[in-house]
């Protein structure tokens, strides 16, 4: 799909545009956006490329925050967190310091 793209934007790199898409892919389905920006970059040699790869990584998670691939995929709580700012409902955090007193 890259390299589709560089037919339509000529000034385009090849490669920047295939990891983008890749990332966007992948980040779709396992929602790791860090993870596959850093293994896609670095195993294509690509270590300036990180900044655009993780920036499509999290248009991609942003934009499929709520769409499951995969009939058995989970949700993450962790995502909806911090994705989404709910003002009357707030993460369950265990206080270790309350025990330490007790």
């Amino acid at each position: 799909f890259g390299r589709a793209l560089c037919f339509v934007f000529p000034d385009l790199s090849p490669v920047l545009a295939t990891l983008c898409f890749a990332a966007g892919i992948n980040v779709a389905i396992t929602r790791t956006a860090l993870a596959t920006s850093l293994i896609l970059c670095f195993l294509a040699g690509e270590q300036f490329a990180v900044p655009a790869v993780l920036a499509a990584s999290i248009v991609s998670l942003f934009a499929t925050s709520y769409v499951p691939f995969i009939k058995s995929q989970l949700a993450r709580s962790d995502i909806d967190y911090s994705l989404y700012y709910h003002k009357n409902r707030e993460p369950k955090v265990q206080d270790s310091t309350r025990e330490l007193h007790a």
